[in-house]
């Protein structure tokens, strides 16, 4: 799937949805959408952790909390930087 048109109906989703179902939607369109992908989540920030909320694919993950400076990904989280 084109980025352009994927980045419109998250747009879409967000701006539509009720609120409490806007991650879910949106990591599901995502999954759909982007096959080269087995596992797709959203991580919110809680308290100085990352804190896993939706996801699809493939087996549950056992990083369901990661502190924000720990690791690749709490790292990232620490420095605003994902690439």
């Amino acid at each position: 799937m084109d980025y352009e048109i994927a980045l419109k109906k998250i747009y879409d989703i967000v701006t539509t949805s009720k609120p409490d179902i806007v991650l879910k939607t949106v990591i599901e369109f995502l999954y759909e959408n982007f096959k080269k992908y087995s596992w797709i989540g959203i991580y919110i920030i809680k308290e100085n952790n990352l804190i896993l909320g939706p996801w699809k694919g493939g087996q549950a993950t056992e990083h369901t909390k990661i502190p924000i400076g720990k690791g690749i990904c709490g790292s990232a989280a620490e420095s605003g930087k994902t690439e």
